[in-house]
């Protein structure tokens, strides 16, 4: 699967002989398996086919890379009340990402029997910090057929990134490699707090 951002107007009809969702956000993969019947998902934004999502991702982590030494922003710790993880998650993961209207990438759901629900870390609120990506040094063709050289994991905060540049780095994942992602988990405020420290 290679990187691009695509917008087709429909799926093609998925088996359902795998109940399982494909997708990771709304925004992200396509198609979605159905359990009971054959049936077309909702269009939304695919990540895999051109150069300009992989673009922005070497950009993205070549900025984070010379910023990284001298680095003093406050996202590097998590704010009062809030801690941090790193998570690893087979793909598809299981959950659905989204947006607010700031740019931060929050887990808007968290699919029942899907790999983050099986890891029991991940929750429904909890903010991505970062992700892992795969680049590759070089890139050449031979009869046709393309051979990426010197493959690297390397580390993209989401900070500042714009949300389909975040996905299609989740989506430079070969299906044997392991997503690494790290999330913000924040106290949520209790019935207590929010009457004022009257209990009901």
């Amino acid at each position: 699967m290679t990187l691009e951002v695509v917008s087709s107007e429909s799926c093609d009809y998925v088996n359902v002989a795998q109940p399982k969702a494909f997708h990771s956000s709304r925004r992200d993969a396509s198609c979605a398996y159905s359990a009971h019947k054959y049936e077309r998902a909702d269009r939304s934004f695919g990540l895999y086919t051109s150069k300009a999502p992989r673009k922005a991702i070497y950009a993205a982590v070549e900025s984070e890379s010379s910023l990284s030494s001298a680095n003093t922003g406050s996202n590097d710790y998590p704010p009062p009340g809030c801690t941090r993880m790193k998570v690893e998650l087979s793909k598809p993961l299981g959950m659905i990402l989204e947006e607010d209207k700031s740019g931060n990438i929050f887990v808007a759901e968290v699919l029942k029997g899907g790999n983050a629900d099986k890891s029991g870390l991940i929750d429904v609120g909890d903010q991505l910090i970062a992700t892992s990506a795969i680049v590759y040094g070089s890139e050449d063709y031979y009869q046709g057929v393309r051979v990426r050289k010197g493959m690297q994991v390397v580390r993209l905060s989401v900070f500042g990134e714009k949300f389909d540049t975040v996905m299609a780095a989740i989506g430079t994942h070969p299906a044997h490699m392991k997503v690494t992602l790290e999330i913000q988990k924040c106290a949520r405020p209790t019935s207590t707090d929010e009457n004022n420290g009257v209990a009901n």
